[in-house]
Parts: structure tokens; C-alpha cells; sequence
């Protein structure tokens, strides 16, 4: 069982709740019982990595172990077994803020027939420290 601190469930129709895409790669965002899907740009097909991002969180880095995200997918992209997920956290000393870019992969750890689970493992991330202030997957 996952102690779960924080989620992103979607459930409110037209609700991205924060989750922003980038526009040079996905032609929309829509949000439907309880899933958020994004549109791909057809014509961008193989020449892309779809990316959706939240920006201005306020997370303690230490009461995150790890994330679980499940992704629906449809035509545009067969299951892969790891997804990315980049993160940005930010640090301050003596008044000085420093941000910190870090990165990590995601396994699979469940497959249905339409969407996988995958599990980001942050224990040990040197650069997951401090306040999160941004997640892009």
C-alpha cells in the first residue's frame, strides 16, 4: 500500500489541475473522468517525447519517496517499459536561491491492456533534495 501525500486524480471534468503541455509537440489537453489526455500532433509522430509539466509546487522533497504515474495510451505511442520525469528544486542559503535540475527514469510496474503504471524511485537522488517547485513528465 502507498502512503499517499499527494494526487493528481483528474476528477473534475476540465480540470488539468495545474498540469500545463508544451504546444510545440500536443495539440490539446483535455480532461474527462478522470483522465487527462492529451491530443498528439500527428504530424510531429517519431520526431517528439510528449511533455507535461507543473510549475509552482511546494514539496518537501524529504516526505517523497518515490511517485506512481499511470499513463492511458492510445494510438499515438505503444507501452514503453520507462518514461522520464524531470524535476526542479530549489534551495536557499544566507538569502541566495539556487535551482537544482535533476533527473530520472520511471519502470513499469503494472501493464493493462490499455495503460501502465510507472514507478519513480527517488530514494538515493542526489539532486532530489530541499522544495520541489516543478515536475515534467
Amino acid at each position: 500500500m502507498l502512503d499517499t501525500k499527494y494526487e493528481w486524480n483528474f476528477d473534475v471534468d476540465g480540470s488539468t489541475e495545474g498540469w500545463v503541455h508544451n504546444t510545440s509537440y500536443i495539440s490539446g489537453a483535455t480532461v474527462a473522468n478522470g483522465v487527462l489526455t492529451l491530443a498528439c500532433d500527428r504530424s510531429q509522430e517519431g520526431k517528439y517525447l510528449p511533455e507535461i509539466s507543473i510549475d509552482n509546487l511546494n514539496l518537501k522533497a524529504s516526505d517523497y519517496r518515490g511517485f506512481v504515474v499511470r499513463v492511458k495510451y492510445t494510438n499515438c505511442h505503444l507501452i514503453s517499459s520507462k518514461i522520464s520525469m524531470k524535476f526542479i528544486s530549489k534551495e536557499t542559503y544566507s538569502g541566495s536561491t539556487k535551482e537544482v535540475t535533476g533527473k530520472l527514469l520511471g519502470d513499469a510496474i503494472s501493464n493493462y491492456p490499455d495503460f501502465a503504471d510507472y514507478y519513480f524511485n527517488l530514494n538515493g537522488n542526489s539532486n532530489w533534495v530541499n522544495t520541489i517547485t516543478k515536475l515534467q513528465l
